[in-house]
């Protein structure tokens, strides 16, 4: 921290921070493949998309309106 000073955090634990896609992302689509899902992600939760490029001007928050883990996705 800058010049000593302390962050303190607090919320509920969500998993992972970051993942990446299981699959593209079409222009246009309204949901996404995550690798590996998940499940601590909620619903009304934001979220950054970003693109592989680094370009900060390639990134979009949403918002998560549904989450649904496939069977067999751990």
């Amino acid at each position: 921290m800058f010049r000593g000073g302390t962050l303190d955090l607090h919320g509920s634990s969500v998993g992972s921070r970051w993942t990446r896609l299981g699959a593209t992302a079409a222009a246009g689509s309204n949901y996404l493949v995550l690798d590996p899902p998940q499940p601590g992600w909620a619903v009304g939760s934001s979220i950054l998309v970003t693109s592989s490029s680094y370009n900060v001007w390639q990134a979009e928050e949403r918002t998560i309106t549904a989450v649904q883990v496939r069977a067999g996705a751990s």
